[in-house]
C-alpha cells in the first residue's frame, strides 16, 4: 500500500540527482512504509546501505541499517536485529551524530525488553535519554520515556507507568506528532487494562483505531487492544470480532505481538465457553510463537493461561507443570531489585 506522502517522495527521489539527496529521500520513504509493508521497508533498507557504500555516505548507511534493524524487531528476528542496530551504533558513535545514537539506542532498548532483559532495555533507554537531555530534544526524551512507561508496566507497577506516559501525553500532542502520539495511547490503553478500568482503556484504544491507517502494525494493535477490552467485559460478540481480525492483519503483517496477543486472549475466551480443544489450539499456537521468538513476558503469560485451561479439563499434572512454570518464570523476571532501585 503506497500513500499519498509515499508518492510524493517516490516523484522527488525521482527527480534528484544528487545520490546523497537522494538516499535522504529513500530513507523518508522507508520511514513513510515501514508501518504498510514491513518487506519492503527492509527491501529499501537494503537500498540505502547499498547506495551509502558506494557514495561513502556514512550516515545514510548508519540510518539504513537503523531503518533494518527495526524491521528486524518487528519481524521477531531479535539477533539480526541486535546485531545490524550494533553496527549501526558503531557508525553514529564513529561519525559523532548525537540524534542518531540516541535512536539507536532506543530500538536497541526495545528488542530487549521484548526478550525479557529488562535491565539491558532500561540501560539503553536512559542513555538515549540522557543524549536527548543534552541535545535539548523533547520530543526525543518523551520517546525515551514512554519506552521506560512500558518497562514499569512490565513490572507491574502501573502507577509509575502510567505517571510517565501522562508526562509524554501533552509533549506529543503539542508537536503533532500522529505516530507516536498513536503508540502512547496505546500504552496507555494497557495501562489501564491492566488497572481494570475498562472504559479509560477502550477510549484509548479508540482513539488508536481512530489515529492509525488501515493495515498497518498500530491498526492491529489498536484492534487487538479493543478485542481483550471486551473479552474482560464479557462482551464475547465484540471480542471475537476485534481478535478475529486482529489476527488475520498481524499474520498478513507479519507481526508477532499482535498474533500471540490474539490467539492467548481468544484460547482464553474459548476456555470461558468451555470450547476446550479450540482454546488449547489457540493458547498452544500463542505459546509457540511466545517461544520461538524468545518473549519471556508472552511465555510466562501463556503457562498461566494453560495451567487454568489443563486444570477445567482435569488434566491437573499438566496444570500444575504450567503453574509452576509460571510462577518460576515470574520470580525470574521480577527478581531484580537492583534493578527495581534503578527505577
Amino acid at each position: 500500500m503506497d500513500t499519498s506522502r509515499y508518492k510524493q517522495l517516490q516523484q522527488e527521489f525521482d527527480t534528484l540527482k544528487d545520490e546523497r539527496a537522494r538516499i535522504d529521500v529513500l530513507i523518508e520513504m522507508a520511514l513513510e512504509i515501514r508501518n504498510f509493508d514491513i518487506e519492503q521497508a527492509m527491501d529499501i533498507s537494503d537500498d540505502i546501505i547499498e547506495r551509502s557504500e558506494l557514495v561513502g555516505y556514512r550516515l545514510g548507511k548508519g540510518r539504513g541499517l537503523n531503518l533494518k534493524g527495526w524491521c528486524y524487531w518487528q519481524q521477531g528476528e531479535y539477533d539480526d536485529g541486535v546485531d545490524t542496530l550494533q553496527d549501526a551504533l558503531k557508525i553514529s558513535r564513529d561519525i559523532n551524530n548525537k540524534p542518531l545514537e540516541a535512536r539507536i539506542l532506543n530500538n536497541l532498548g526495545y528488542i530487549y525488553r521484548d526478550r525479557g532483559d529488562l535491565a539491558d532495555a532500561l540501560n539503553h533507554f536512559v542513555e538515549a535519554l540522557k543524549i536527548n537531555e543534552k541535545l535539548g530534544d523533547e520530543v526525543a526524551q518523551s520517546v525515551n520515556l514512554s519506552s521506560i512507561a512500558y518497562l514499569h508496566y512490565d513490572l507491574n507497577d502501573y502507577e509509575n507507568a502510567l505517571e510517565f506516559a501522562l508526562r509524554c501525553l501533552p509533549i506529543f500532542e503539542k508537536a503533532k506528532d500522529v505516530h507516536r502520539l498513536n503508540s502512547l495511547y496505546h500504552i496507555l490503553g494497557n495501562i489501564y487494562f491492566k488497572q481494570e478500568q475498562s472504559q479509560e482503556a477502550l477510549r484509548y484504544f479508540e482513539e488508536n483505531l481512530n489515529l492509525s491507517e488501515p493495515e498497518t502494525v498500530l491498526h492491529a494493535m489498536a484492534i487487538s487492544g479493543l478485542g481483550k477490552v471486551y473479552y474482560k467485559m464479557n462482551d464475547f460478540e465484540n471480542a471475537r470480532k476485534y481478535l478475529t481480525e486482529a489476527l488475520k492483519q498481524s499474520e498478513e503483517l507479519s507481526n508477532v505481538e499482535v498474533q500471540i496477543i490474539s490467539h492467548y486472549y481468544i484460547g482464553r475466551m474459548m476456555m470461558d465457553e468451555g470450547n476446550y480443544r479450540q482454546s488449547l489450539q489457540h493458547m498452544n499456537a500463542a505459546f509457540e510463537l511466545a517461544d520461538e521468538y524468545m518473549r519471556k513476558h508472552d511465555v510466562m503469560s501463556v503457562h498461566e493461561g494453560l495451567s487454568l485451561l489443563y486444570d477445567k479439563i482435569g488434566d491437573i499434572p499438566t496444570a500444575f507443570y504450567h503453574l509452576k512454570a509460571y510462577e518460576q518464570m515470574k520470580e525470574d523476571i521480577f527478581k531484580q531489585t537492583t534493578f527495581n532501585n534503578m527505577l
